[in-house]
């Protein structure tokens, strides 16, 4: 079935934005012929990708008649007012942040209180008692649940097939999926994937992972978070030519958002927290390593609420008066991350597009539980894999129309 004409000129307008924005298309599974088109081609003015998005979206709105093609201008109209606020920025506009996470994510929200943060701190405190700082105690005790390199690799390879016989069972794999793992140098990050059927993992052997660490990021990852929600939807939708905008993942866009929420929440998709407490002690069990496997899953709910920091920081670095320095030291001793975490996230918040990119963990996290919370953990699920969602659709379901906020965290 031919692609329609919606679908592929939003796939030129992300190729074409792309062209400006260095790692925006994530993933693309179109015809090859349109992104060697786009190559080819000189730089679209700002301007003209702005226009275009508005004209995108007014024929998109144009032909919803109810139902699916209903849907799909409401997941086409968040994803094209983000691509038009960032044609706007490129073009040297200015944004005030909270109205660019708007724009960007399709969704508000509200810092968690100090409050939160303090208590979050505190029960941490209360796991981890002994000399030195906060940061320092959990360090130690990251430690002693950190296997070593050699065995790195072979856990990462245990989990998933864990997670992918256990997704199989629950949902089904898409036909000729798989996932192939590459060990790198020198990454920013810890894992960097490229979601296709057989999606690309590459892993830095440098940045030192827990157990918990590793099986939290096979899940959201790979099974049953990115790599089969974007193998599925490659298999039932973007298969059958006419959806475009099914074949391409956009960073710092609604589609995003919704995206790496669900997958924060992957883990506990997938496995009850007696099944993830076993899969923890095999592993363990495996490396020679005698951390306290329970002291590690109780922090897990303070550390969740920890991640907001990030969202406090990014606020305060873009519309206070915090240096880098303030910010990096912040994200350090309140959010507990990494010295390199904090050093990228802080880089990255001086970017007017980018700085977007670091809250999509907690307030996705937070507006995916509660839209789980309303819907059922089958019914979203089951959404997930076959639909392209937005937090506008979440929010009205959850019976928030407007503002998030991090209530459920607490």
């Amino acid at each position: 079935m031919a692609m329609d004409e919606i679908g592929q000129r939003y796939l030129l307008l992300a190729l074409r934005l792309g062209r400006h924005l260095p790692d925006f298309v994530h993933a693309y599974v179109g015809p090859p012929a349109l992104r060697e088109v786009v190559q080819g081609e000189a730089l679209t003015p700002p301007v003209e990708l702005h226009d275009e998005a508005l004209r995108l979206l007014e024929l998109a709105e144009a032909e919803a008649f109810g139902g699916a093609s209903t849907r799909r201008a409401t997941f086409l109209r968040g994803q094209l007012t983000a691509i038009g606020t960032m044609a706007r920025l490129l073009g040297g506009e200015q944004i005030a942040f909270t109205d660019r996470v708007e724009l960007l994510l399709g969704c508000m929200f509200e810092p968690a209180p100090d409050s939160a943060f303090g208590a979050a701190t505190s029960a941490l405190s209360d796991l981890l008692p002994g000399d030195g700082t906060l940061l320092e105690r959990v360090a130690q005790h990251d430690a002693s649940l950190t296997p070593p390199r050699n065995r790195v690799l072979g856990e990462m390879t245990e989990f998933t097939r864990t997670l992918r016989r256990r997704s199989d069972h629950e949902w089904g794999l898409p036909p000729g999926e798989g996932v192939e793992w590459n060990k790198v140098k020198g990454r920013a990050y810890v894992t960097f994937s490229r979601y296709v059927s057989r999606t690309q993992m590459e892993f830095d052997l440098a940045i030192p992972l827990t157990l918990s660490d590793m099986l939290h990021f096979a899940a959201h990852e790979i099974y049953p978070g990115h790599h089969l929600e974007r193998a599925t939807k490659e298999s039932r939708l973007a298969s059958n030519g006419e959806r475009g905008e099914s074949m391409v993942l956009l960073t710092c866009t609604p589609q995003l958002l919704v995206l790496e929420g669900m997958a924060e929440h992957a883990l506990r998709l997938v496995m009850t927290e007696l099944e993830i407490v076993s899969e923890l002690q095999a592993a363990a069990a495996r490396s020679g390593l005698r951390g306290d496997l329970a002291v590690d899953r109780a922090a897990v709910g303070p550390a969740d609420v920890l991640g907001w920091a990030v969202v406090a920081a990014a606020l305060a670095h873009n519309e206070g008066s915090w240096t880098p320095r303030v910010t990096r030291d912040y994200l350090r001793e309140v959010g507990l991350v990494s010295e390199s975490v904090a050093d990228r996230w802080t880089s990255l918040f001086d970017d007017p597009i980018r700085a977007v990119q670091p809250l999509t963990y907690p307030i996705g996290a937070s507006l995916c539980g509660r839209w789980l919370e309303v819907v059922g953990q089958s019914e979203g699920v089951r959404r997930y894999l076959d639909e392209e969602l937005v937090p506008s659709q979440l929010l009205q379901e959850i019976g928030e129309p407007r503002a998030l906020f991090p209530g459920s965290l607490a």
